[in-house]
Protein backbone atom coordinates (compact mmCIF):
# COMPACT_ATOMS: atom_id res chain seq x y z
CA UNK A 1 0.00 0.00 0.00
CA UNK A 2 2.54 2.31 1.17
CA UNK A 3 5.01 1.87 -1.99
CA UNK A 4 2.06 2.49 -4.25
CA UNK A 5 1.74 5.68 -3.43
CA UNK A 6 2.88 8.55 -5.13
CA UNK A 7 3.47 6.10 -8.58
CA UNK A 8 0.22 5.66 -9.88
CA UNK A 9 -1.90 7.01 -7.59
CA UNK A 10 -1.33 10.77 -4.38
CA UNK A 11 -1.56 9.13 -1.44
CA UNK A 12 -4.87 10.15 0.36
CA UNK A 13 -4.34 12.17 3.55
CA UNK A 14 -7.26 10.99 5.69
CA UNK A 15 -6.17 7.37 5.15
CA UNK A 16 -2.56 7.83 5.72
CA UNK A 17 -3.32 10.07 9.07
CA UNK A 18 -5.45 7.55 10.06
CA UNK A 19 -3.33 4.76 9.79
CA UNK A 20 0.25 6.17 10.53
CA UNK A 21 0.35 5.11 13.91
CA UNK A 22 -1.23 1.56 13.27
CA UNK A 23 1.96 1.28 10.90
CA UNK A 24 4.51 2.95 12.84
CA UNK A 25 3.82 0.38 16.01
CA UNK A 26 3.90 -2.44 13.67
CA UNK A 27 7.12 -1.04 11.75
CA UNK A 28 8.68 -0.72 15.26
CA UNK A 29 7.50 -4.28 16.85
CA UNK A 30 8.80 -6.20 13.69
CA UNK A 31 12.42 -4.27 13.83
CA UNK A 32 12.69 -5.78 17.28
CA UNK A 33 13.67 -9.02 15.73
CA UNK A 34 16.77 -11.21 14.68
CA UNK A 35 14.54 -14.12 13.11
CA UNK A 36 13.77 -14.52 10.25
CA UNK A 37 16.33 -12.05 8.85
CA UNK A 38 13.63 -11.27 5.97
CA UNK A 39 11.39 -9.90 8.43
CA UNK A 40 13.94 -7.41 8.94
CA UNK A 41 14.65 -6.21 5.59
CA UNK A 42 10.81 -5.96 4.98
CA UNK A 43 10.07 -3.56 7.45
CA UNK A 44 13.22 -1.36 6.02
CA UNK A 45 11.69 -1.16 2.69
CA UNK A 46 8.12 0.02 4.16
CA UNK A 47 10.43 2.60 5.95
CA UNK A 48 11.66 3.09 2.50
CA UNK A 49 8.57 3.59 1.00
CA UNK A 50 7.21 6.18 3.42
CA UNK A 51 10.35 7.76 3.37
CA UNK A 52 10.15 8.21 -0.46
CA UNK A 53 5.90 8.50 -0.51
CA UNK A 54 5.07 10.23 3.05
CA UNK A 55 7.40 12.15 3.95
CA UNK A 56 4.93 14.99 3.60
CA UNK A 57 2.24 13.44 5.66
CA UNK A 58 4.55 11.70 8.39
CA UNK A 59 7.03 13.59 8.52
CA UNK A 60 7.26 13.06 12.55
CA UNK A 61 7.59 9.77 12.68
CA UNK A 62 9.58 9.13 9.46
CA UNK A 63 11.93 11.63 11.45
CA UNK A 64 11.79 9.98 15.16
CA UNK A 65 11.95 6.43 13.29
CA UNK A 66 15.86 6.98 11.57
CA UNK A 67 16.52 9.11 14.29
CA UNK A 68 15.96 7.47 17.38
CA UNK A 69 16.01 4.03 15.97
CA UNK A 70 17.74 3.16 12.53
CA UNK A 71 21.05 5.44 13.19
CA UNK A 72 21.34 4.01 16.50
CA UNK A 73 20.50 0.35 15.64
CA UNK A 74 23.30 0.88 12.68
CA UNK A 75 25.92 2.03 14.94
CA UNK A 76 25.09 -0.62 17.69
CA UNK A 77 27.69 -3.35 18.22
CA UNK A 78 24.86 -6.44 18.73
CA UNK A 79 23.52 -5.55 15.09
CA UNK A 80 24.14 -8.25 12.99
CA UNK A 81 26.04 -8.18 9.50
CA UNK A 82 23.39 -8.60 7.33
CA UNK A 83 21.05 -5.77 9.67
CA UNK A 84 23.81 -3.50 9.03
CA UNK A 85 23.80 -4.07 5.20
CA UNK A 86 20.31 -3.53 5.17
CA UNK A 87 20.48 -0.66 6.74
CA UNK A 88 23.07 0.90 4.47
CA UNK A 89 21.17 0.07 1.28
CA UNK A 90 18.56 1.98 2.58
CA UNK A 91 20.19 5.31 3.68
CA UNK A 92 22.08 4.51 0.05
CA UNK A 93 18.75 4.64 -1.50
CA UNK A 94 17.80 7.81 0.13
CA UNK A 95 21.52 9.69 -0.46
CA UNK A 96 20.72 8.71 -4.14
CA UNK A 97 17.64 11.02 -4.23
CA UNK A 98 18.12 14.51 -3.61
CA UNK A 99 13.94 14.92 -4.32
CA UNK A 100 14.28 12.62 -1.01
CA UNK A 101 17.23 14.55 0.76
CA UNK A 102 17.06 18.16 -0.15
CA UNK A 103 12.82 18.52 1.52
CA UNK A 104 14.08 16.04 4.35
CA UNK A 105 16.61 18.53 5.17
CA UNK A 106 14.31 21.68 4.84
CA UNK A 107 11.92 20.57 6.62
CA UNK A 108 13.85 18.85 9.62
CA UNK A 109 17.10 20.48 10.15
CA UNK A 110 16.17 23.75 8.69
CA UNK A 111 13.50 23.61 11.30
CA UNK A 112 14.09 23.92 14.94
CA UNK A 113 11.12 22.42 16.33
CA UNK A 114 12.63 18.81 14.78
CA UNK A 115 15.24 16.94 15.45
CA UNK A 116 17.73 17.13 12.45
CA UNK A 117 17.79 14.45 10.28
CA UNK A 118 19.86 14.90 6.93
CA UNK A 119 22.97 15.43 8.82
CA UNK A 120 22.72 12.33 11.15
CA UNK A 121 22.43 10.19 8.70
CA UNK A 122 26.07 11.76 7.27
CA UNK A 123 27.58 11.35 10.79
CA UNK A 124 26.54 8.02 10.99
CA UNK A 125 27.36 7.22 7.64
CA UNK A 126 31.27 8.83 8.67
CA UNK A 127 30.82 6.67 11.94
CA UNK A 128 30.55 3.62 9.93
CA UNK A 129 33.65 4.50 7.90
CA UNK A 130 35.89 5.21 10.69
CA UNK A 131 35.06 2.38 13.19
CA UNK A 132 36.62 -1.41 13.09
CA UNK A 133 33.73 -3.07 13.71
CA UNK A 134 35.94 -6.93 13.73
CA UNK A 135 34.77 -8.09 16.20
CA UNK A 136 35.20 -12.63 17.09
CA UNK A 137 32.39 -14.56 16.00
CA UNK A 138 30.75 -12.23 15.41
CA UNK A 139 31.85 -9.57 12.77
CA UNK A 140 34.92 -10.83 10.69
CA UNK A 141 37.84 -8.39 9.05
CA UNK A 142 36.60 -9.30 5.37
CA UNK A 143 32.64 -8.26 6.65
CA UNK A 144 34.16 -5.11 8.41
CA UNK A 145 35.61 -4.12 5.04
CA UNK A 146 32.32 -4.96 3.76
CA UNK A 147 30.41 -2.26 5.92
CA UNK A 148 33.25 0.34 4.97
CA UNK A 149 32.66 -0.14 1.42
CA UNK A 150 28.68 0.08 1.45
CA UNK A 151 29.49 3.39 3.81
CA UNK A 152 31.63 5.31 1.71
CA UNK A 153 29.35 4.23 -1.49
CA UNK A 154 26.54 6.10 0.33
CA UNK A 155 28.41 9.05 0.90
CA UNK A 156 29.39 9.33 -2.58
CA UNK A 157 25.72 8.75 -4.13
CA UNK A 158 25.21 12.03 -1.36
CA UNK A 159 27.74 14.46 -3.16
CA UNK A 160 26.35 12.71 -6.33
CA UNK A 161 22.74 13.32 -6.29
CA UNK A 162 22.89 16.95 -5.11
CA UNK A 163 25.68 17.70 -7.26
CA UNK A 164 24.00 16.89 -10.12
CA UNK A 165 20.58 18.13 -9.00
CA UNK A 166 22.25 21.59 -8.75
CA UNK A 167 20.89 22.23 -12.81
CA UNK A 168 17.16 21.29 -12.02
CA UNK A 169 17.17 23.85 -9.04
CA UNK A 170 19.16 27.01 -10.00
CA UNK A 171 16.24 28.94 -11.35
CA UNK A 172 14.07 28.35 -8.08
CA UNK A 173 13.97 30.72 -5.42
CA UNK A 174 13.56 30.17 -1.31
CA UNK A 175 11.27 32.54 0.59
CA UNK A 176 12.87 35.07 2.35
CA UNK A 177 12.37 33.08 5.52
CA UNK A 178 14.09 29.80 4.43
CA UNK A 179 16.96 32.05 3.18
CA UNK A 180 17.06 33.42 6.31
CA UNK A 181 17.57 30.16 7.56
CA UNK A 182 20.13 29.50 5.25
CA UNK A 183 22.08 32.25 6.85
CA UNK A 184 21.53 30.84 10.58
CA UNK A 185 22.27 27.38 9.45
CA UNK A 186 25.87 28.46 8.00
CA UNK A 187 26.16 30.52 11.65
CA UNK A 188 25.17 27.43 13.64
CA UNK A 189 28.27 25.81 11.45
CA UNK A 190 30.70 28.21 12.87
CA UNK A 191 29.42 28.19 16.61
CA UNK A 192 29.42 24.27 16.50
CA UNK A 193 32.71 23.96 15.23
CA UNK A 194 35.07 26.60 16.38
CA UNK A 195 33.40 28.03 19.25
CA UNK A 196 30.90 30.82 19.80
CA UNK A 197 33.09 34.03 19.38
CA UNK A 198 33.86 32.84 16.23
CA UNK A 199 30.24 32.53 15.86
CA UNK A 200 29.36 35.99 17.14
CA UNK A 201 32.26 37.46 14.80
CA UNK A 202 30.04 35.57 11.77
CA UNK A 203 26.58 36.82 12.86
CA UNK A 204 28.24 40.28 12.99
CA UNK A 205 29.14 40.11 9.43
CA UNK A 206 26.19 38.71 7.79
CA UNK A 207 24.10 41.04 9.96
CA UNK A 208 25.15 43.37 12.87
CA UNK A 209 21.39 43.43 14.17
CA UNK A 210 21.57 39.81 15.31
CA UNK A 211 23.90 41.15 17.71
CA UNK A 212 21.22 42.95 19.39
CA UNK A 213 19.85 41.05 22.69
CA UNK A 214 16.60 40.12 21.32
CA UNK A 215 17.80 39.21 18.05
CA UNK A 216 20.64 37.24 19.40
CA UNK A 217 18.84 35.37 21.98
CA UNK A 218 16.40 34.43 19.31
CA UNK A 219 19.31 32.97 17.90
CA UNK A 220 20.32 30.89 20.47
CA UNK A 221 16.47 29.45 21.05
CA UNK A 222 15.82 28.97 17.32
CA UNK A 223 18.73 28.36 15.05
CA UNK A 224 18.36 24.25 14.37
CA UNK A 225 21.60 22.05 15.70
CA UNK A 226 23.12 24.73 17.39
CA UNK A 227 25.31 23.25 20.15
CA UNK A 228 24.18 23.85 23.52
CA UNK A 229 27.43 23.36 25.22
CA UNK A 230 28.29 26.56 23.71
CA UNK A 231 25.15 28.09 24.81
CA UNK A 232 26.14 27.34 27.76
CA UNK A 233 29.36 28.41 27.85
CA UNK A 234 28.32 31.85 26.21
CA UNK A 235 25.73 32.59 29.39
CA UNK A 236 28.73 32.07 31.42
CA UNK A 237 30.53 35.12 31.95
CA UNK A 238 29.52 38.28 34.10
CA UNK A 239 29.08 40.20 32.31
CA UNK A 240 25.90 42.72 31.97
CA UNK A 241 25.75 42.09 27.83
CA UNK A 242 25.33 38.53 28.27
CA UNK A 243 23.29 38.61 31.46
CA UNK A 244 20.59 40.98 29.17
CA UNK A 245 20.94 37.96 26.09
CA UNK A 246 19.79 35.36 28.97
CA UNK A 247 16.91 37.52 30.36
CA UNK A 248 15.59 37.98 26.61
CA UNK A 249 16.28 34.25 26.39
CA UNK A 250 14.32 33.43 28.81
CA UNK A 251 11.33 35.45 27.56
CA UNK A 252 11.06 33.41 24.61
CA UNK A 253 9.66 30.65 26.80
CA UNK A 254 6.54 30.35 28.22
CA UNK A 255 6.57 28.61 31.87
CA UNK A 256 2.67 29.87 32.61
CA UNK A 257 0.49 27.07 34.43
CA UNK A 258 3.51 24.88 34.57
CA UNK A 259 4.85 22.82 37.64
CA UNK A 260 8.39 24.47 38.76
CA UNK A 261 9.97 21.08 37.77
CA UNK A 262 8.87 21.10 34.15
CA UNK A 263 9.18 24.45 33.42
CA UNK A 264 12.64 23.97 34.80
CA UNK A 265 13.74 20.73 32.52
CA UNK A 266 12.70 22.83 29.73
CA UNK A 267 15.14 25.64 30.37
CA UNK A 268 17.81 23.09 31.24
CA UNK A 269 17.15 21.01 28.28
CA UNK A 270 18.12 24.25 26.34
CA UNK A 271 21.31 24.03 27.09
CA UNK A 272 24.15 23.28 29.57
CA UNK A 273 25.20 25.07 32.28
CA UNK A 274 29.08 25.46 32.53
CA UNK A 275 30.86 26.69 35.05
CA UNK A 276 30.87 27.02 39.12
CA UNK A 277 28.31 27.30 41.46
CA UNK A 278 28.20 31.17 41.28
CA UNK A 279 27.05 30.45 37.57
CA UNK A 280 24.69 28.30 38.36
CA UNK A 281 22.66 30.50 40.85
CA UNK A 282 22.90 33.40 38.53
CA UNK A 283 21.29 31.47 36.14
CA UNK A 284 18.93 30.08 38.43
CA UNK A 285 18.04 33.11 39.98
CA UNK A 286 17.38 34.80 36.95
CA UNK A 287 14.82 31.86 36.00
CA UNK A 288 13.17 31.88 39.28
CA UNK A 289 12.06 35.29 38.97
CA UNK A 290 10.79 34.82 35.38
CA UNK A 291 8.84 32.08 36.93
CA UNK A 292 7.33 33.48 39.45
CA UNK A 293 6.43 36.56 37.46
CA UNK A 294 4.48 33.66 35.02
CA UNK A 295 2.97 31.99 38.52
CA UNK A 296 1.12 34.83 39.51
CA UNK A 297 3.78 34.90 42.62
CA UNK A 298 3.27 31.20 43.34
CA UNK A 299 6.22 31.62 45.91
CA UNK A 300 8.37 34.19 47.58
CA UNK A 301 11.21 34.92 45.63
CA UNK A 302 13.46 33.20 48.11
CA UNK A 303 11.11 30.07 48.16
CA UNK A 304 11.48 29.85 44.56
CA UNK A 305 15.39 30.30 44.15
CA UNK A 306 15.88 27.83 47.16
CA UNK A 307 13.06 25.18 45.41
CA UNK A 308 14.81 25.39 41.80
CA UNK A 309 18.26 25.23 43.00
CA UNK A 310 16.87 22.39 45.70
CA UNK A 311 15.97 20.32 42.37
CA UNK A 312 19.24 20.91 40.73
CA UNK A 313 20.62 18.94 43.66
CA UNK A 314 18.31 15.93 43.99
CA UNK A 315 18.47 15.38 39.95
CA UNK A 316 22.28 15.24 40.91
CA UNK A 317 21.98 12.84 43.62
CA UNK A 318 19.15 10.67 41.94
CA UNK A 319 21.31 9.84 38.81
CA UNK A 320 24.99 11.21 39.07
CA UNK A 321 26.91 7.52 39.18
CA UNK A 322 29.43 9.61 41.24
CA UNK A 323 27.03 10.72 43.91
CA UNK A 324 27.38 9.39 47.03
CA UNK A 325 24.66 7.02 47.56
CA UNK A 326 24.52 7.66 51.14
CA UNK A 327 23.82 11.30 51.08
CA UNK A 328 20.30 10.92 49.04
CA UNK A 329 17.36 11.57 49.92
CA UNK A 330 14.10 10.30 50.48
CA UNK A 331 10.73 11.25 49.97
CA UNK A 332 10.30 12.64 53.46
CA UNK A 333 13.62 13.77 53.87
CA UNK A 334 13.22 16.00 50.90
CA UNK A 335 9.84 17.22 52.74
CA UNK A 336 11.23 18.41 56.09
CA UNK A 337 14.32 19.88 53.87
CA UNK A 338 12.17 22.63 52.54
CA UNK A 339 10.15 22.99 55.83
CA UNK A 340 9.67 27.06 56.49
CA UNK A 341 11.97 27.72 53.59
CA UNK A 342 9.02 30.04 51.43
CA UNK A 343 9.56 32.69 53.08
CA UNK A 344 8.61 30.65 57.04
CA UNK A 345 5.87 29.14 55.43
CA UNK A 346 5.88 24.99 54.11
CA UNK A 347 5.96 24.25 50.67
CA UNK A 348 2.81 22.23 49.59
CA UNK A 349 2.97 18.42 50.48
CA UNK A 350 1.58 16.90 47.06
CA UNK A 351 3.88 19.67 44.85
CA UNK A 352 6.54 18.91 46.88
CA UNK A 353 5.72 14.93 46.18
CA UNK A 354 5.05 15.56 42.57
CA UNK A 355 8.58 16.86 41.65
CA UNK A 356 10.58 14.33 44.00
CA UNK A 357 8.79 11.54 41.92
CA UNK A 358 9.47 13.24 38.36
CA UNK A 359 12.89 13.89 39.34
CA UNK A 360 13.34 10.51 40.15
CA UNK A 361 11.78 8.59 37.31
CA UNK A 362 13.31 11.08 34.76
CA UNK A 363 16.46 12.52 35.02
CA UNK A 364 16.42 16.31 33.87
CA UNK A 365 19.20 15.61 30.83
CA UNK A 366 20.44 16.16 27.59
CA UNK A 367 20.62 13.65 25.01
CA UNK A 368 21.94 14.90 22.15
CA UNK A 369 23.78 18.31 22.33
CA UNK A 370 21.87 19.22 19.12
CA UNK A 371 18.23 18.10 19.96
CA UNK A 372 15.79 20.85 19.69
CA UNK A 373 14.29 22.36 22.84
CA UNK A 374 10.37 21.41 22.77
CA UNK A 375 7.79 21.92 25.29
CA UNK A 376 7.24 19.51 28.02
CA UNK A 377 3.83 18.86 28.29
CA UNK A 378 4.37 17.68 31.74
CA UNK A 379 3.29 14.24 31.47
CA UNK A 380 6.26 12.00 32.30
CA UNK A 381 5.28 9.69 33.94
CA UNK A 382 5.14 6.67 31.62
CA UNK A 383 8.10 7.86 29.79
CA UNK A 384 11.58 6.15 30.47
CA UNK A 385 14.64 8.25 30.74
CA UNK A 386 15.78 8.68 27.15
CA UNK A 387 19.01 7.11 25.94
CA UNK A 388 18.97 5.67 29.31
CA UNK A 389 21.72 2.39 29.35
CA UNK A 390 20.06 -0.77 29.61
CA UNK A 391 19.78 -2.73 32.88
CA UNK A 392 21.96 -5.26 33.15
CA UNK A 393 18.85 -7.47 33.62
CA UNK A 394 17.54 -6.63 30.72
CA UNK A 395 20.67 -6.64 28.87
CA UNK A 396 21.67 -10.11 29.80
CA UNK A 397 20.44 -13.48 29.61
CA UNK A 398 19.56 -15.43 32.37
CA UNK A 399 22.61 -16.37 34.89
CA UNK A 400 22.04 -20.27 34.95
CA UNK A 401 21.40 -20.04 30.66
CA UNK A 402 23.87 -17.34 29.50
CA UNK A 403 26.77 -20.87 29.98
CA UNK A 404 24.96 -22.69 27.16
CA UNK A 405 24.52 -19.83 24.53
CA UNK A 406 26.56 -18.85 21.97
CA UNK A 407 28.58 -15.82 21.59
CA UNK A 408 25.71 -15.01 18.33
CA UNK A 409 22.54 -16.28 19.73
CA UNK A 410 23.71 -13.52 23.30
CA UNK A 411 24.31 -11.17 20.97
CA UNK A 412 20.68 -11.56 19.52
CA UNK A 413 19.32 -11.46 23.00
CA UNK A 414 21.14 -8.27 23.37
CA UNK A 415 20.30 -7.14 20.33
CA UNK A 416 16.62 -7.62 20.69
CA UNK A 417 16.42 -6.31 24.14
CA UNK A 418 18.13 -3.09 23.59
CA UNK A 419 15.96 -2.57 19.88
CA UNK A 420 12.76 -3.18 21.89
CA UNK A 421 14.01 0.12 24.75
CA UNK A 422 14.92 1.96 21.31
CA UNK A 423 11.63 1.89 20.18
CA UNK A 424 9.72 2.39 23.01
CA UNK A 425 11.91 5.18 23.31
CA UNK A 426 10.43 6.56 20.07
CA UNK A 427 7.12 5.86 21.15
CA UNK A 428 7.44 8.01 24.16
CA UNK A 429 9.32 10.93 22.56
CA UNK A 430 6.47 10.83 19.84
CA UNK A 431 3.49 11.23 22.43
CA UNK A 432 5.38 13.99 24.06
CA UNK A 433 6.12 15.85 21.30
CA UNK A 434 3.64 14.68 19.10
CA UNK A 435 2.98 18.21 17.28
CA UNK A 436 1.58 18.60 13.85
CA UNK A 437 4.29 20.65 11.66
CA UNK A 438 3.87 21.43 8.26
CA UNK A 439 5.62 20.44 5.46
CA UNK A 440 7.22 22.86 2.97
CA UNK A 441 7.94 21.88 -0.37
CA UNK A 442 10.74 24.76 -1.24
CA UNK A 443 13.71 23.72 -2.81
CA UNK A 444 16.62 26.12 -4.19
CA UNK A 445 19.97 26.40 -5.12
CA UNK A 446 20.99 28.03 -1.63
CA UNK A 447 20.02 25.09 0.18
CA UNK A 448 22.38 22.31 -1.67
CA UNK A 449 25.10 24.81 -0.78
CA UNK A 450 23.83 25.08 2.62
CA UNK A 451 23.26 21.35 3.20
CA UNK A 452 27.00 20.68 1.72
CA UNK A 453 27.74 22.78 4.07
CA UNK A 454 26.72 21.29 6.56
CA UNK A 455 27.78 17.64 5.64
CA UNK A 456 31.19 18.33 4.10
CA UNK A 457 33.13 18.63 7.42
CA UNK A 458 32.15 15.22 8.27
CA UNK A 459 32.76 13.66 4.78
CA UNK A 460 36.38 15.33 4.46
CA UNK A 461 37.59 13.50 7.40
CA UNK A 462 36.48 10.26 6.20
CA UNK A 463 37.27 10.49 3.14
CA UNK A 464 41.04 11.73 4.67
CA UNK A 465 41.00 9.34 7.16
CA UNK A 466 40.09 6.08 4.52
CA UNK A 467 42.63 7.64 2.04
CA UNK A 468 45.30 7.45 4.33
CA UNK A 469 45.02 3.95 5.28
CA UNK A 470 43.61 1.95 2.37
CA UNK A 471 44.97 0.10 -0.59
CA UNK A 472 42.75 -1.71 -1.92
CA UNK A 473 41.87 0.17 -5.80
CA UNK A 474 37.58 0.42 -5.21
CA UNK A 475 37.93 2.40 -1.81
CA UNK A 476 40.58 5.28 -3.48
CA UNK A 477 38.66 5.21 -6.07
CA UNK A 478 35.84 5.99 -4.15
CA UNK A 479 37.49 8.43 -2.35
CA UNK A 480 38.49 10.01 -5.41
CA UNK A 481 35.33 10.02 -6.63
CA UNK A 482 34.10 11.62 -3.76
CA UNK A 483 36.90 14.51 -3.94
CA UNK A 484 35.46 15.13 -7.45
CA UNK A 485 32.44 15.73 -6.46
CA UNK A 486 32.82 17.92 -3.78
CA UNK A 487 35.63 19.69 -5.63
CA UNK A 488 32.68 20.68 -8.34
CA UNK A 489 30.21 21.64 -5.69
CA UNK A 490 32.78 23.86 -4.23
CA UNK A 491 33.73 25.45 -7.30
CA UNK A 492 29.85 26.27 -7.93
CA UNK A 493 29.79 27.69 -4.86
CA UNK A 494 32.81 29.40 -4.70
CA UNK A 495 34.77 27.56 -2.21
CA UNK A 496 38.46 28.21 -2.22
CA UNK A 497 39.41 24.29 -3.57
CA UNK A 498 42.73 24.60 -3.32
CA UNK A 499 43.26 22.38 -0.18
CA UNK A 500 40.87 20.00 -1.79
CA UNK A 501 43.62 19.49 -4.94
CA UNK A 502 45.88 18.79 -3.30
CA UNK A 503 44.48 16.44 -0.59
CA UNK A 504 45.68 13.44 -2.04
CA UNK A 505 49.34 14.52 -2.57
CA UNK A 506 49.75 15.56 1.23
CA UNK A 507 48.42 12.57 2.61
CA UNK A 508 47.66 14.67 6.17
CA UNK A 509 44.77 14.39 8.21
CA UNK A 510 43.08 17.36 8.81
CA UNK A 511 41.66 17.59 12.39
CA UNK A 512 38.01 16.31 12.71
CA UNK A 513 35.02 18.18 11.52
CA UNK A 514 37.69 21.61 11.07
CA UNK A 515 36.13 23.45 8.21
CA UNK A 516 36.10 27.53 7.70
CA UNK A 517 32.87 28.61 6.50
CA UNK A 518 34.66 32.33 5.43
CA UNK A 519 35.42 30.84 2.60
CA UNK A 520 32.30 31.04 0.91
Amino acid sequence: MFAGFGKKHSPPTALVLNVRRYALEALLANLCTTTPPSLFTVSLDIVAALVFNLHHLMKHEITVLLVKVLLPMLRHTCTSFSQRIALLKLLQRVCEAPTVLLPLFVNNDCDHHCLGVVERIVETLVDVVLTDHTEKHWITPQECSILHHYALQALVAFLKSIGTHIPVVEEDRPSELLLDLMKLLRARIVWNSQGWKAGLKLLERTDPQLLEPPALARFLKTAPGLSKLEIGKYFAPNKEGHLDVYRHFLSLFEFRAKDLDVALRELMTSFRIQGESQIIERLISEFATKYNAECNQLFTPDGVFFLSYAIILLNTQKHNPNAEKAMEMTRDQFVSYHKGQDGGKDFDGPLLHGIYDRISRQQIKIDCDTDPVLPCSGDIDQAPSISAPPTEQQDSPPTDASVFLTHSKAKQIKFIADAKLLCKEAMCYLKQYAHTYQHSPEQGVEVIGTLFCVAWPHILTALHKTFNRAYQQPVLALCLEAFTFGRDIGVYFLLDTTELNHIAERKQELPCGQFDINCF
